[in-house]
């Protein structure tokens, strides 16, 4: 399975088959997002023909418009009538990768029967970790639950589907998203100065471009990288901070009542989980339920789980 973001799609237009009795529906982020993890069949996206529908295991879809609006902020008509969706697709395997992966290395491999299993066992290796509390596995594609039952949900939609969506509103490059979708940002006032989302005047160690200046920066890979100049630091937090809520927070509610099992602690795994404003988002949405990262073998963090516990269910002999 795999989940596929799409960026800027238009017009506003196209449809969904849901599985229940085959029934067809407007395509619609709203109707979307109040349904379970799978419930969408066929999906025919904005821009495309009926001819041209997707089949699909699941589907999640966040509108620029709705996102924008919901802040108050400023959206030019062509971002407006942006969607950006994940599809997630299943298919027959060609081959079958223990058999290939022990031919090239002359030693016995196993499969385990699903990627969540491994991250519920290595997730729950966190000290005090109890063995009833829900496993969420936040990645780039997908959103991976288990249960204390052996359940799961694999749901569409994840940390690339969130930087499809910083790209599109800001009309980033998708490298260039993926730095600032991450965290705070400035706006640099003088070559030294920046201003912060807070109000905060600092002063910078070293001089930025002077063509940067009156942008927002955020980190990046080489130094500070320029971004929104029209955008203010306060607005620009509103905005990504409500991309991850409907991205995000949301999706994970929504696998999370497919899951049906409520009142457990949730031990998020995968690289988005390192995200601290995601945390912070989910608390009011799972009331009642604790929420917070793993930390696999008490020293490994919350990246590590699906390694971690692909070595123990190979120890085990088990995979569930």
């Amino acid at each position: 399975m795999h989940a596929e973001p799409v960026g800027p799609a238009s017009p506003p237009a196209g449809e969904v088959q849901l599985r229940d009795h085959g029934r067809r529906e407007d395509f619609d982020a709203t109707l979307i997002a109040s349904l379970p993890v799978g419930s969408v069949r066929r999906c025919t996206p904005p821009g495309f023909s009926r001819t041209e529908a997707w089949e699909v295991d699941d589907l999640w879809v966040v509108g620029m418009r709705e996102v924008a609006t919901s802040v108050s902020a400023r959206i030019d008509s062509t971002t407006a009538r942006a969607v950006v969706l994940a599809a997630l697709r299943s298919g027959p395997l060609k081959t079958m990768p223990d058999v290939v992966l022990g031919q090239e290395l002359d030693v016995p491999v196993r499969l385990v029967r699903a990627e969540s299993a491994a991250a519920r066992a290595g997730a729950l290796t966190t000290p005090g970790a109890r063995q009833g509390s829900i496993v969420a596995d936040l990645g780039g594609g997908t959103v991976d639950i288990m249960g204390s039952a052996g359940r799961e949900i694999v749901a569409a939609g994840g940390g690339e589907m969130l930087t499809a969506a910083v790209a599109t509103y800001l009309r980033l490059p998708r490298g260039a998203a993926d730095w600032v979708k991450r965290g705070p940002c400035s706006r640099l006032e003088a070559p030294q100065v920046a201003l912060a989302e807070d109000g905060v005047r600092t002063f910078l160690d070293h001089p930025a471009p002077p063509a940067a200046v009156g942008s927002l920066v955020a980190a990046g890979p080489a130094g500070l990288l320029p971004f929104g100049g029209s955008l203010a630091p306060a607005a620009w937090r509103s905005l990504r901070l409500r991309l991850k809520q409907r991205v995000l927070a949301d999706n994970l509610a929504r696998a999370m009542r497919s899951l049906g099992e409520q009142g457990r602690d949730v031990l998020l795994v995968g690289g988005v989980a390192g995200d601290e404003e995601l945390l912070g988002l989910l608390r009011p949405i799972l009331p009642g339920v604790a929420v917070g990262r793993a930390d696999v073998a008490g020293r490994l963090g919350h990246r590590y789980a699906v390694a971690y516990g692909l070595a123990l269910l190979a120890t085990s002999g088990s995979d569930s």
